[in-house]
């Protein structure tokens, strides 16, 4: 009988000690996985950029081959004066011919009616890591960088020849933030050029290759492959890429 009363009074002493070794190790644990919590929400946005990317610089090769040139940066009126962006030429290879239909290129590009579609194309060409961007919005993110030694050199479009064998090497599209009063509405006939890369990337104010992803920005090639620019990079290099990679140096 005193055996059993001394069994029955330790085993509750037992139970209470597994009880709080379980607390203090769940505790550990949550301790160790809350500071790679905030993070974790990044490399989702930025595969979702990559793969944005990467669609539009399909949709660039796409148009290319099927009309034998690269799109024109932009496409000029009877003035001379750029009216309607790359953007909008590359939607039938986006899948969005619907929109492409409906857009009036005879009509400016800041038409009442070209910019109440606005907001849907410019979904095709933004970034879910830009925050500042709302759903309403029409900025884009991805843009051109335009120069005479570019891809985006000629008003009529660069033969697709000319860099068929080298589109690994070929620069189509890079990543931008909104900047405030910089903002590049998605139907604007408005890139970067290419003194603009000049400094770096991710330097604050100035609208150039950037982007919130922790670390640097996408770049896309012309064979749709996508690679991810560290920030504080000189941007010469990728500057004289696009340069070398048109001439075949």
């Amino acid at each position: 009988m005193r055996n059993a009363r001394h069994y029955n009074l330790r085993q509750p002493g037992l139970t209470i000690l597994q009880l709080i070794l379980f607390i203090v190790i769940t505790g550990m644990a949550i301790g160790f996985l809350l500071p790679t919590a905030e993070p974790s929400r990044h490399p989702p946005r930025l595969l979702q950029c990559k793969e944005q990317l990467k669609k539009i610089a399909l949709a660039v090769r796409a148009y290319a081959e099927a009309n034998g040139r690269f799109p024109p940066p932009y496409i000029l009126d009877d003035f001379g004066k750029p009216s309607h962006s790359w953007r909008v030429l590359i939607l039938p290879y986006l899948g969005s011919r619907d929109l492409y239909d409906t857009y009036r290129f005879d009509e400016p590009w800041d038409s009442p009616h070209n910019l109440a579609l606005a907001p849907a194309v410019a979904k095709l060409f933004q970034c879910p890591s830009d925050l500042a961007i709302d759903q309403a919005s029409s900025s884009t993110n991805y843009l051109a960088v335009i120069g005479s030694d570019t891809i985006w050199a000629d008003e009529v479009g660069i033969p697709f020849s000319e860099v068929e064998g080298r589109l690994d090497e070929v620069v189509v599209v890079v990543e931008t933030t909104s900047v405030v009063g910089k903002e590049v509405n998605v139907l604007e006939p408005r890139d970067l050029r290419l003194d603009q890369l000049d400094g770096g990337t991710n330097r604050g104010g100035d609208l150039t290759i950037s982007s919130n992803h922790p670390g640097g920005a996408n770049v896309a090639f012309a064979d749709g492959h996508v690679e991810f620019v560290m920030d504080g990079e000189d941007a010469r290099d990728l500057k004289l890429q696009l340069m070398t990679a048109l001439n075949g140096q």
